[in-house]
Formats: structure tokens, C-alpha cells, sequence
């Protein structure tokens, strides 16, 4: 299976996916990457943003 590695960035700082998830295609990797998208926004609206360091209003 495919390894697909899921970076992200907050503010200026990287947060880079060392190990990666190993999913059988594309279309998967896209619906995870959507998931924990979505994820991480309401997270940041619940908080404020405050909680992620490098994040600037």
C-alpha cells in the first residue's frame, strides 16, 4: 500500500508527517486529509486559536 505523508503548517512553523499512513489510494488519503482538516479548524475556532503556537490573528 501507498504511504502518504500529511503535513501541516500553523502560522509560519511546519509540522512536518514523519512516519506517514499507509492507505490503499488517493481517494482515501483525500478523505483523511479532509477529516483532519476539518478537525484542526474546529478545534481552532473552539479555542480561539490560542492553543496552536505560531498562530497570529
Amino acid at each position: 500500500m501507498p504511504l502518504f505523508h500529511f503535513n501541516a503548517r500553523i502560522g509560519d512553523k511546519l509540522l512536518a508527517d514523519d512516519e506517514g499512513e499507509q492507505l490503499p489510494d488517493r481517494e482515501s488519503a483525500r478523505s483523511v486529509a479532509e477529516s483532519s482538516a476539518r478537525e484542526a479548524l474546529l478545534e481552532a475556532v473552539k479555542f480561539g486559536g490560542r492553543r496552536y503556537p505560531g498562530y497570529r490573528r
